[in-house]
């Protein structure tokens, strides 16, 4: 249910913007309870799920953020 900019490819600002979301991410997982659930696979055979680190939504938390963007499918915004 989110998108995120790209480390590879895409413009210098895209790429720096990635970086942030990954540290960000690494951040919020240290020392939580990480839970995947509503598995999937998307068309690329990639795993999809919703992730919780203790109670935080990771989902919300990026959105909120700024680090991602909701996308349901369809054609993706620019960063």
């Amino acid at each position: 249910g989110i998108d995120t900019a790209e480390i590879r490819g895409g413009t210098a600002e895209t790429k720096a913007l990635a970086q942030k979301s990954k540290e960000a991410l690494i951040k919020l997982f240290e020392n939580r309870t990480i839970t995947l659930y509503n598995l999937n696979r998307d068309k690329y055979f990639r795993i999809l799920a919703d992730v919780k680190a203790d109670d935080i939504e990771v989902k919300e938390y990026m959105v909120k953020n700024g680090f991602a963007k909701k996308y349901d499918g369809d054609k993706k915004e620019s960063w």
